[in-house]
């Protein structure tokens, strides 16, 4: 059940928001109910992101609020509409020995074609992000949650690291995006089996190689990877489509 103070909340929101729009509560030659309406809009965003994954609770808090409505002469809707529709384009990539520094080899991963939310090079401009690095992805705003970088060329404990936080520290239903950079098999070993349970296959790719993928952690049947080289480095070029978590899905872009 949600706490009380929820329930009241979003009651409160929609009559404020109702005697905003009509007019009613709004200081004379003030911009006082527009401030209002501000704050309690971002308030209403801050809920819906909570309740992705509970549409049938937002009904009901729908159906108590319109239970007011005799008394405020109309009704309101509390429900927010979710839909994910985002695009997703990521490619992986390698290091290599030649002394000459050429050719530079660049990663990416960009949302919905080209907010650029990580980059990384060998050789490049942007910095090499050496091992494995994991990004938590919105899919409802198709923005950035955060950022993880393992270096698991260089260090175990990364690679331990990687494994705790791919088990217990994103929630089910998490839709993860993972690309790796420079080197990220030397230290891996250990993760294989965890990045396995979560649908990715990457025990035949080499030293140097380099591997990308997008997770939705506890729908391993969903799972999209790419594996690849320095000449042919990894690519995934996906949208995510649904209307909730369950019935999300990542759809090839052709």
């Amino acid at each position: 059940m949600l706490p009380t103070s929820t329930w009241l909340l979003c009651c409160f929101l929609a009559l404020v928001l109702h005697g905003v729009a009509s007019g009613r509560g709004q200081p004379s030659g003030s911009d006082g109910g527009r401030s209002i309406f501000d704050a309690f809009v971002n308030v209403a965003d801050e809920m819906a992101s909570r309740f992705d994954e509970q549409s049938r609770k937002m009904a009901a808090l729908e159906s108590l609020v319109n239970s007011a409505a005799p008394y405020i002469g109309s009704r309101v809707q509390c429900r927010a509409e979710r839909v994910v529709d985002c695009e997703l384009n990521i490619q992986a990539y390698s290091g290599h020995q030649d002394p000459t520094c050429r050719p530079p080899s660049e990663g990416f991963v960009r949302l919905n074609g080209s907010l650029v939310v990580w980059n990384a090079s060998w050789c490049g401009v942007s910095p090499n992000r050496r091992g494995v690095s994991v990004l938590d992805v919105d899919p409802f705003r198709c923005r950035l949650n955060g950022v993880r970088q393992f270096d698991t060329w260089a260090s175990a404990a990364d690679a331990a690291d990687l494994t705790a936080y791919l088990q217990y520290g994103v929630r089910d239903g998490a839709v993860l995006v993972g690309v790796t950079g420079d080197e990220p098999m030397t230290q891996l070993g250990p993760t294989q089996t965890t990045l396995r349970a979560l649908g990715v296959y990457v025990g035949d790719v080499p030293v140097h190689g380099n591997f990308a993928f997008v997770v939705q952690k506890g729908f391993s049947y969903k799972t999209i990877f790419a594996k690849g080289n320095l000449a042919a480095p990894a690519k995934i070029d996906v949208r995510l489509k649904g209307t909730t978590i369950d019935d999300m899905v990542a759809e090839p872009i052709r």
